[in-house]
């Protein structure tokens, strides 16, 4: 087929390949699917971008040109990438469908991951003038790339910001694409670090940018990335060496910047440029001179920040009509996001380091919550908020004033805003004082504590989560000297409460278990809210994700409560005796709700161990989890195999011996060389060869092919189970090595051991192995195990005398020679197997034949074996 041919039939397909309303049409799909196997496809591809003009057609080939490349490109011969390679950027150049251009940059990215092709870029500014929007879209997009690595292949990323200078320095002022695209590259060059061969043109594009923020017309855009470049330059030297390098910058623009910033502020602009001004205000803080000037413009300060951090009519309908939601972006605050909120706690928290500032601002929150006429008063209380532990460190003698003028009228008002902020003040303030109390006759001894905690268990009856929540968390410190009365009246709200199990609301309740040990009795009632809450969102989760059109933020917070809640479940398991429910759920998950399991396999594996643990359910479990293990694809039910394990230390009466070695088998050949995966299948393999469901001659011969295709951690992993087939299964494997004429791979295995550091855990297998292999008849030489013996019980000895038998990794000094990490659970039964036992009786028995080997060790090894055997 020539190009004419192939160029008329692709372009009648894409047109029938989908209607108006997006219809796949699934045998265009496949004619489709057939042209773009012939050979010179590529070629023919980037031709036909290149001569045709309809959007619609040019989209569709852009994306399969991207995705063949991505997927194909390893096989193509050295011309196909060459040609790929040259006319790529002369392509993106000609395009102006920004979606084509889009895909066409992925294409860029991937070919510039791999290696840097100077050629290609010096095109690029040969022909800046006759292109120069889309030569800065392509720098942009490569930039970025390169932001996280300065240096690849022999290429350096302040090389290119040279080469990129020299021809751009003068487009800044050329037009609001070519600006941005521009800004968006100094912000990238700025990323990670200042290298000293373009300090000096950054003090240029500094001065260029000041002039830019100065002009009368400025985008959105403009400004976002002018103020992060600078912060950008700030981050990237010390403080002291910044105010060394940018003297003049400091004297002459800081404190017009903080004044500018202010001034946006009080535009309410978008949350990303709210958090670039306030992050830029936290770093002027630490010098000195702007300091002041916020010491001394403190007012016009907070008057541009405080409105930003009052609740919009967002925050309003969420805080009436999705209390939940409410909670998991409080939550979510706490870990900073990009908006004016957690920027501000972070300026506010810098700000406020210092017991001037702290001073200044209390006072004037003070007055603004005062000025009736003053529309930021909100943002006075999460002011109040942010900077509760400086004032309390730096400011007591203030405490009384913020409690009675802005606690207490809060707390006592009739609006649900204003309780909130009373309840969430109270928190900060006042609940960690009650902790001085030590019994309740002491705490309702004080008038002022007794009012409080009246009102907060009048307020614990109202309607709101979200007030019952923060109430629930500032009780939570005097839980043990509380009436019993009101533990009651806690105790029923906290159940009604588990909807959301926040971290508070769980503490508090295991608080109450601790100290009023009555309350466990009802903790099946607690068991049962968590479990069918559980299955409740695991619907929801379904329902919402089979939409034609699914709203994946909403999808996103229903599986953060499952993780909480599943977390919650975890604690409450050991206080109760009917798990049903919790049978119940797990069942659910496994049958019904499968598409879940990769979210939160970790979370259901731990119930399973619970479970079995506090139960006698290992034979409803195993039937559950061996059918979907068996019924449902390798990488999605390999999630959940380590259960078989759990199972084997309970009962391994209903473990179907056949299918588990065959699906072992089958994961080992599929997983072998990930890390995580091949963890969790080596820790099931090791308990069914430690029960015997699997013999170890069944499943060896796989493990010793798959060695040499393995990594150092990878292998270790493998190794360590033939050790424990051979402590185990000792005749069964020792048969199988003689039948391959494989005992110098074992030899030579234990041996490079040897040379190793290795952790208690790995240690105790060796010795378990080799003591097992003295043991047991073979053709092996028994000395040379004797003298492989010592060294390993030597550092057993040593890890047991230094750490008490601490079955962690221990952590010494780096070392090339240190042993791979072994990260699977360690095996209980190989925990619980006493090595001094076992090797004091294979020694006595030894002693009693007199045997030869025995005449191998030294006077200094036998008294070490006598010392540390007692004999």
């Amino acid at each position: 087929m020539d190009y004419n041919e192939w160029r008329q039939t692709i372009i009648q397909i894409l047109q029938n390949c989908f209607n108006q309303l997006n219809q796949r049409n699934e045998q265009s799909e496949i004619n489709l699917n057939k042209y773009l196997n012939e050979p010179s496809t590529i070629k023919w591809i980037i031709q036909l971008l290149n001569e045709i003009n309809n959007e619609f057609i040019e989209t569709q080939l852009s994306i399969i040109l991207r995705r063949k490349i991505s997927k194909e490109w390893n096989c193509f011969n050295e011309e196909q990438q060459m040609f790929i390679i040259e006319t790529i950027f002369p392509l993106i150049c000609l395009k102006d469908n920004l979606i084509v251009k889009n895909q066409l940059i992925e294409v860029v990215k991937l070919l510039y991951s791999k290696q840097y092709y100077q050629h290609q870029i010096n095109w690029l500014f040969q022909n800046k003038n006759k292109y120069e929007v889309s030569i800065l879209f392509i720098l942009k997009s490569l930039f970025k790339l390169y932001q996280f690595t300065p240096q690849t292949n022999n290429y350096s990323l302040f090389n290119l910001f040279i080469q990129f200078n020299n021809d751009f320095i003068n487009s800044l002022y050329v037009n609001s694409m070519t600006q941005q695209y521009i800004l968006s590259i100094l912000c990238s060059v700025t990323y990670l670090q200042i290298n000293t061969s373009i300090e000096p043109l950054l003090k240029q594009w500094l001065m260029n940018i000041l002039n830019i923020l100065n002009s009368p017309i400025i985008t959105i855009k403009t400004l976002y990335y002018c103020f992060r470049f600078i912060n950008h330059i700030m981050g990237g030297y010390e403080y002291y060496q910044f105010q060394k390098e940018f003297p003049d910058f400091i004297i002459n623009q800081m404190n017009s910047l903080i004044q500018f910033g202010c001034s946006i502020l009080q535009k309410n602009p978008s949350n990303r440029i709210c958090f670039e001004i306030l992050y830029f205000f936290t770093k002027a803080v630490k010098i000195d001179c702007s300091y002041n000037f916020m010491l001394n413009n403190c007012s016009f300060l907070l008057s541009s920040i405080l409105p930003l951090l009052c609740f919009n009519d967002e925050d309003l309908t969420i805080f009436k009509n999705d209390e939940i939601l409410f909670l998991q972006r409080e939550d979510d605050r706490k870990y900073g996001a990009v908006d004016a909120y957690s920027s501000s706690n972070k300026f506010f928290t810098q700000f406020c380091s210092y017991n001037k500032s702290v001073q200044i601002v209390v006072s004037e929150l003070l007055k603004f919550i005062n000025d009736k006429s003053f529309k930021g008063k909100e943002g006075c209380c999460v002011v109040f908020h942010f900077i509760n532990g400086s004032i309390q460190n730096k400011y007591k003698e203030s405490l009384e004033i913020i409690i009675n003028n802005v606690i207490k009228p809060l707390l006592f008002s009739n609006n649900p805003i204003q309780l909130y902020y009373g309840v969430l003040l109270f928190e900060d303030y006042y609940s960690k004082q009650l902790i001085r109390y030590s019994n309740k006759e002491e705490l309702f001894k004080n008038n002022e504590c007794k009012l409080f905690l009246t009102r907060l268990f009048e307020l614990i009856h109202f309607p709101s989560l979200i007030i019952s929540q923060h109430i629930i968390s500032a009780l939570q410190f005097i839980i043990k000297i509380l009436p019993l009365n009101d533990i009651e009246i806690l105790y029923n709200r906290i159940i009604q409460l588990l909807q959301y199990p926040s971290y508070q609301v769980i503490n508090s309740l295991l608080s109450i278990y601790l100290h009023y040990p009555q309350f466990k009795s009802s903790s099946s009632i607690v068991v049962n809210k968590l479990s069918l809450f559980s299955l409740e969102l695991c619907s929801l989760h379904q329902g919402f994700l089979m939409e034609s059109n699914p709203n994946l933020d909403l999808i996103s917070d229903i599986l953060t409560l499952l993780y909480s809640t599943l977390e919650a479940l975890e604690k409450f398991l050991i206080y109760c005796t009917d798990l049903s429910s919790v049978l119940s759920l797990i069942e659910s998950i496994l049958t019904k709700y499968i598409s879940l399991l990769s979210d939160i396999s970790e979370q259901i594996l731990s119930l399973i161990k619970l479970t079995l643990k506090l139960t006698n359910q290992s034979h409803h479990l195993s039937l559950i989890i061996q059918q979907f293990l068996f019924e449902n694809p390798l990488d999605l039910s390999i999630l959940l195999l380590p259960s078989i394990g759990f199972i084997c230390q309970y009962s391994t009466t209903d473990l179907d011996s056949h299918l588990l070695l065959r699906y072992i088998q089958n994961s080992l050949q599929g997983y072998y060389n990930d890390d995580f995966l091949l963890t969790s299948i080596t820790f099931t393999l090791k308990q069914l060869l430690i029960s015997s469901i699997i013999h170890s001659s069944q499943i060896l011969p796989t493990i010793l092919a798959l060695i040499p295709q393995c990594d150092d951690y990878l292998a270790h992993c493998l190794k360590t189970t033939i050790f424990v087939s051979i402590i185990f299964q000792p005749q069964n494997t020792l048969d199988l090595f003689d039948s391959l004429n494989s005992f110098q791979f074992l030899i030579n295995m234990l041996k490079h051991y040897s040379t190793l550091k290795n952790d208690f855990y790995t240690t105790k297998i060796l010795v378990l192995t080799l003591i097992t292999l003295i043991d047991t008849p073979s053709p092996l030489d028994q000395a040379s195990l004797l003298q492989l013996l010592i060294p390993f019980l030597q550092s057993l000895y040593f890890y047991r005398n230094t750490y008490s038998q601490a079955v962690i990794s221990i952590s010494e000094e780096d070392d090339d020679n240190e042993s791979p990490q072994c990260e699977e659970e360690p095996i209980p039964m190989l925990i619980d197997l006493n090595d001094n036992v076992i090797l004091s009786q294979l020694i006595q028995k030894l002693l009693s034949k007199n045997a030869p080997i025995l005449q191998t060790l030294t006077s200094e090894q036998m008294i070490f074996l006598k010392r540390i055997l007692h004999l």
